[in-house]
């Protein structure tokens, strides 16, 4: 339906869900619709949709009403406007609730199916992305994911089930799980692929399903690539880019037999390009990315956004883009005096560090915490009542994709004594929060923590934004700051900087002092602090045990999802005061 002269639709209708209409006001003439609408006649006898309409046009705000004689479907009534945003009709879009429910679960589920993160490997770089398609019944089924098979070699599959719906969504778990496991038992490409081959053919609704996998390994400059009816991926070099040329195999379940997997030659950085027939229906080919920038993020950004910019995706859309890092990143390793100041120099090395790796910012809030707290502890507790000796911190990851970081000092393992602070020790319980494995060994020649924890990188979003890190640049006046207001007998604080060992006694000392050592209400502000470690996590719970003996409160703000929350909150200081995020 041809759309009337000034009521043009401003978005693409026939993207939205359900049966969409837009109305001439102040009647109901229908002068634009989308497919699903087009085969059904407008509900514009319907009272309670009369009465919406009316509304809408005379106040501008939408609304929503169930359809008479019909409880599963639901009419969302939108006002339509010209260009000085005066209200000229109304957009009708009805959505039956159930139909809706079940394309949620399908994603939902699908979504599952798919890696959260990729794996962090030396010598790579990765960038993932999937779009569902938005038509009805189209969704679910395209599957990728990548693992460290072992001497720096980097294996990926990208698979499409046929079908869609829930039933595609339990096909493509077990066929992913099928080819993770041939991976991690060591089996090459053609092993993969025969292994899914047995599979599809006793699975009902998987046979016809296509894979491509593929094993990349740096030390021989080699690509392994085979394909069970998948679309042939594509290979960028810095001065070409084309799709691999080989014959492939038939769909899974549907061969007798299968050609060998194709080897070809890869050098540091270059870019190997996996995707499904989604992106294939978009027409992006090979000419498109010529003049590309070679890093991950360019090539998938340009790709979904052909398909992204093409309107309605008929089809579910997967990309896996893998760029050889031609440059790798070396371990981290210095050495400091053990004193509190130097907490700041750890920090900023790391931070360093970690921006040279890429890692995601989750995975860099973690380790900043971890590392903060071994380093505090070993400078707190490793040369007491001696001359301050070293602390060393060592970090790299492996070719598995693990992190693993050391700590170590030459002084002696000092016993809590049980008369100490009950609330000592957190640090470690802070450490385990934020690592997957933690081994303390404590002998003559001093104290080595180490931690390691399995790394992934978020898969790209629609609209990538740079993330800050965690902890802003440091200078030597970065220290605690104080902001008092008095009211009648409360006291608000407002802290800002870094609150650890270095300031750790001095914030303890005026807190107890304006609160009147726990008589008087307190509520300490942290909004403008970056970092909270267990040395000023201790500070909070003595102020509020204080404060419960001698008849006060303690009330600590922070921001929600910010680093000194997460701390908190694994601490339990909740139990012993009042935390609100906000």
């Amino acid at each position: 339906m041809p759309d009337r002269p000034g009521l043009a639709t401003p978005f693409p209708i026939e993207d939205l869900p359900g049966a969409v209409w837009l109305l001439a006001g102040p009647g109901t003439e229908v002068v634009a619709a989308n497919s699903r609408a087009a085969a059904h006649p407008a509900p514009l006898t319907d009272p309670e949709l009369l009465a919406a309409l009316a509304t809408v046009l005379e106040t501008g705000r939408p609304t929503r009403v169930g359809l008479t004689g019909a409880p599963t479907r639901v009419a969302l009534v939108g006002p339509h406007r010209d260009a000085a945003g005066a209200v000229i009709g109304c957009l009708v879009q009805v959505v039956d609730v159930d139909e809706v429910a079940a394309r949620w679960a399908v994603a939902a589920a699908q979504n599952r199916l798919l890696p959260a993160t990729l794996p962090v490997v030396p010598g790579y770089h990765l960038a993932a992305h999937y779009v569902a398609a938005t038509q009805p019944g189209r969704a679910g089924g395209d599957f990728y994911d990548a693992l460290a098979v072992g001497g720096g070699r980097l294996a990926v599959l990208l698979g499409d089930v046929v079908g869609a719906g829930l039933t595609a969504t339990a096909v493509t778990a077990q066929l992913r799980g099928a080819a993770i496991s041939a991976l991690l038992d060591g089996d090459d490409v053609d092993g993969v692929i025969a292994r899914l081959d047995r599979l599809a053919a006793h699975v009902p609704g998987a046979a016809g399903s296509t894979v491509c996998v593929a094993v990349i390994d740096p030390a021989r400059g080699e690509l392994s690539v085979g394909s069970a009816g998948h679309p042939r991926p594509l290979l960028l070099t810095e001065h070409d880019a084309g799709e691999l040329s080989w014959r492939i195999g038939p769909p899974l379940a549907l061969a007798s037999e299968r050609p060998p997997a194709h080897t070809v030659g890869i050098a540091a950085g270059d870019v190997f390009v996996l995707y499904s027939n989604g992106l294939l229906n978009s027409g992006v080919f090979a000419d498109s990315l010529r003049g590309v920038p070679r890093d991950v993020e360019s090539v998938c950004s340009h790709l979904i956004g052909a398909v992204l910019d093409g309107g309605a995706a008929l089809d579910d859309a997967a990309l896996l883009v893998v760029g050889t890092d031609p440059s790798r990143t070396p371990p981290l390793s210095i050495a400091v005096t053990a004193a509190p100041e130097q907490l700041a120099t750890i920090r900023r090395a790391l931070r360093e560090w970690t921006a040279r790796i890429g890692l995601d910012a989750e995975e860099v809030l973690g380790l900043q915490l971890a590392v903060g707290e071994a380093a505090t502890n070993a400078i707190e507790h490793a040369y007491r009542d001696r001359e301050p000796g070293p602390v060393r911190l060592t970090a790299e990851v492996r070719g598995d994709g693990d992190l693993v970081v050391e700590i170590a000092d030459e002084g002696e393992w000092r016993t809590t004594d049980p008369g100490e602070n009950q609330h000592r020790g957190r640090g470690m319980h802070l450490i385990r929060s934020s690592m997957d494995e933690l081994d303390v060994r404590r002998g003559d020649g001093g104290t080595v923590v180490r931690m390691s924890r399995h790394l992934g990188r978020a898969r790209l979003a629609e609209e990538p934004e740079p993330v800050d890190p965690p902890v802003a640049e440091e200078t030597d006046a970065d220290t605690v700051t104080f902001e008092v207001h008095n009211s009648h007998d409360a006291v608000l604080v407002r802290l800002g900087g870094i609150l650890d060992a270095v300031d750790a006694d001095e914030v303890h000392r005026r807190l107890q002092q304006l609160s009147r050592a726990g008589s008087a209400p307190l509520t300490v502000d942290l909004s403008g602090v970056r970092l909270v470690d267990s040395t000023g996590v201790r500070v909070l719970f003595e102020l509020a045990l204080q404060a419960t003996a001698a008849g006060g409160k303690l009330t600590v703000l922070v921001p929600e999802g910010s680093l000194p929350h997460r701390v908190l909150s694994i601490t339990g200081l909740d139990q012993v005061a009042t935390v609100i995020p906000g």
